[in-house]
C-alpha cells in the first residue's frame, strides 16, 4: 500500500516510494493550466490560472476544452495546446460577445465549454474583471491593493483555481512599448515595494496561492524569450529586485515565477544564482518556484538552478530520467523541487478545501465603499 500525502511528515516516505519518473512527472506540467495528480500516493492535480485581474476565461475554457478532448480521444500532444485553445476561445467568446452567428465547430467547441464548466461552477457566475497592477499602483494605497486581492482570491476560490499567477507583477514599467506593462505598478521600485506585498496577503488570506512574476528583469516584450539583459548588480538590487524582495521577506509570498529572459547571460529559469543564491539563501525564501510558461529550455539545468515546476504541459520527461540516472541531475535536486511542490499542494484550496463556492456580489460592491473611502 501506497504512502499518502497527509502532511509534511509525509514526504520522505514519498521521496522513498516514487519513481524517477513520477518525480519528473509531477514537476512537469500536465496540461497549460493544470499539474499531474498520482492518485495513489493521495497527490492531487492543481489548477494555476493568470491573474491579477481575476479569472482569465479565455485561458480557463482553452484548458478545458484541451483536457476535455484528451479525456474523450485519449491524445495527448503539445498540439492540442490550451494556450492555442485560449486564442481559439478568444475568437468565439468576441463573436458571441458582438452577436455573430458561430460556426458549427464553434457551438460544439461552446456546448464542451459548458458542459464542463457546469461541473466546476454549478452556479453559472461569470468572474469579474479587476484593475490591473498599473491602476493600484495610481492608488498608492496598501489598503485598497490588499482589498482587490482578498477579492480575486475569491472569485479565483470559485473556479476552484489553486494559485493566482502574476499576483502580483512587480517588473519595472521600463518600456513604453511594453505591452505588459499595464500589469506593472510602477517605475518606481520603492512604490512597488510598498504596495506589491499587500497584494500577495491578500490573495493569501483567502487561502489561495499569491505568485509574484516575472523574475527578474522582465521588463519588454519585444525578444523577451532570447534577450540578454546586462545588468549592473547594484542596479538590480535597487531597481529591479526591491519588489520581489519586499513580496518574500513581507509578503510571504508562497510561490515566484521567473523570467524569458537571460540576466547577464544567464537564462532566469536557470539561473542559479537568481534562484538559488539571492532568491532562497539571501532572500530566504520558502516556496515553489514556476518556470514561466515555456522559460525552461533546458530542463535538466532549471532543476539543478532552483526551477521546481515546469509549466505547461505536456512535455517530456525522459531528459530528467536520463540525467537522474547518468548522474548529470543528483537525487537531491529532483527531490527538492518534488519537496517543494509538495509543500505547495498541501497548503493550496486542492487539499485543504474550498472557502468560497458562490461569488458574492454584495461582497464586492462593500469593497468599492471600502476603497472609495480609504
Amino acid at each position: 500500500m501506497s504512502t499518502k500525502l497527509t502532511d509534511r511528515s509525509s514526504i520522505p516516505a514519498l521521496l522513498e516510494e516514487m519513481t524517477v519518473e513520477e518525480k519528473a512527472a509531477l514537476i512537469t506540467g500536465y496540461s497549460s493550466f493544470k499539474t499531474r495528480g498520482f492518485e495513489k500516493y493521495g497527490i492531487p492535480s492543481c489548477r494555476v490560472l493568470d491573474g491579477g485581474t481575476g479569472v482569465n476565461l479565455f485561458q480557463y475554457y482553452g484548458d478545458v476544452l484541451v483536457r476535455a478532448i484528451w479525456e474523450k480521444t485519449s491524445v495527448k500532444t503539445a498540439s492540442l495546446s490550451g494556450v492555442s485553445n485560449s486564442v481559439l476561445m478568444m475568437q468565439i467568446l468576441e463573436k458571441l460577445d458582438q452577436g455573430e452567428e458561430l460556426t458549427e465547430d464553434e457551438k460544439t467547441v461552446m456546448e464542451v465549454i459548458e458542459e464542463e464548466m457546469k461541473k466546476i461552477v454549478p452556479s453559472g457566475q461569470l468572474p469579474g474583471c479587476f484593475p490591473p497592477g498599473m491602476l493600484l499602483g495610481a492608488t498608492w494605497n496598501p489598503e485598497v491593493v490588499k482589498l482587490c486581492g482578498n477579492a480575486v482570491a475569491k472569485e479565483m476560490d470559485v473556479y476552484q483555481v489553486d494559485m493566482v499567477l502574476g499576483s502580483p507583477n512587480v517588473n519595472i514599467h521600463r518600456d513604453p512599448l511594453n505591452g505588459r506593462v499595464f500589469e506593472g505598478y510602477s517605475e518606481d521600485p520603492c512604490l512597488v515595494a510598498k504596495l506589491a506585498p499587500e497584494f500577495v496577503k491578500g490573495i493569501q488570506e483567502e487561502g489561495l496561492i499569491a505568485n509574484v512574476k516575472h523574475y527578474a528583469a522582465n521588463n519588454q516584450e519585444t525578444h523577451r524569450q532570447n534577450i540578454n539583459e546586462t545588468i549592473p548588480v547594484r542596479a538590480l538590487y535597487e531597481i529591479y529586485f526591491p519588489g520581489f524582495e519586499a513580496c518574500v521577506r513581507e509578503g510571504k509570498v508562497k510561490s515566484l515565477m521567473d523570467a524569458y529572459n537571460k540576466v547577464n547571460g544567464t537564462a532566469c529559469a536557470m539561473n542559479k544564482w537568481l534562484l538559488t543564491e539571492v532568491l532562497r539563501e539571501e532572500w530566504g525564501f520558502e516556496g515553489l518556484v514556476v518556470s514561466d510558461w515555456g522559460a525552461v529550455y533546458d530542463q535538466v539545468k532549471g532543476i539543478a538552478a532552483g526551477n521546481d515546476l515546469d509549466m505547461p504541459g505536456p512535455r517530456d520527461v525522459k531528459p530528467i530520467v536520463d540525467a537522474v540516472e547518468n548522474g548529470t541531475l543528483s537525487m537531491e535536486d529532483l527531490n527538492r523541487a518534488v519537496t517543494k511542490m509538495l509543500e505547495m499542494l498541501l497548503d493550496m484550496p486542492v487539499m485543504k478545501g474550498r472557502r468560497t463556492s458562490v461569488i458574492d456580489r454584495e461582497y464586492l460592491l462593500r469593497c468599492d465603499k471600502e476603497a472609495i473611502e480609504v
